[in-house]
């Protein structure tokens, strides 16, 4: 395998499994993709982080009493768990077929490199922000 090759695939695992665990993606269709199989985001301000947020658990209750969460819905509720899942697709997509795995990565990899640069630039724009008000704070 090369380097480029490889560099390719690993972003489209991760491009992939971040659109699966927490993008709703077009017409929602990842967001219900997750609910079919009871697979929510974890809502990081829970004391103990395993609880889903109340978006899901509202759209869950209407539909069933308890929900039910497989195989599945574990894997697509942990991106770590789906990038593994994603990798074992990638890899052996590339041990049957060495250049069709190269094509089917290659938009997920340019796509993960774009969402990428994007948080990078949020994230600075968001710093840049908080930065200006301590800054105005400071000169009154």
């Amino acid at each position: 395998m090369q380097y480029f090759q490889f560099i390719v695939l690993a972003l489209a695992v991760w491009r992939l499994s971040y659109m699966f665990v927490k993008e709703a993606g077009p017409v929602a269709v990842f967001k219900r993709i997750r609910r079919h199989f009871y697979a929510g985001e974890y809502d990081p301000e829970a004391p103990d982080f395993m609880t889903f947020s109340d978006e899901d658990m509202a759209w869950w209750t209407a539909h069933e009493e308890l929900p039910k969460q497989g195989v599945i819905g574990g894997i697509l509720s942990c991106i770590y768990c789906c990038s593994i899942w994603f990798g074992f697709f990638f890899t052996v997509l590339f041990y049957t077929w060495r250049d069709a795995s190269t094509i089917v990565a290659l938009p997920f990899a340019m796509s993960c490199i774009a969402v990428m640069i994007e948080m990078w630039r949020m994230r600075e724009e968001e710093e840049g922000q908080y930065y200006d008000e301590i800054a105005e704070r400071d000169e009154q």
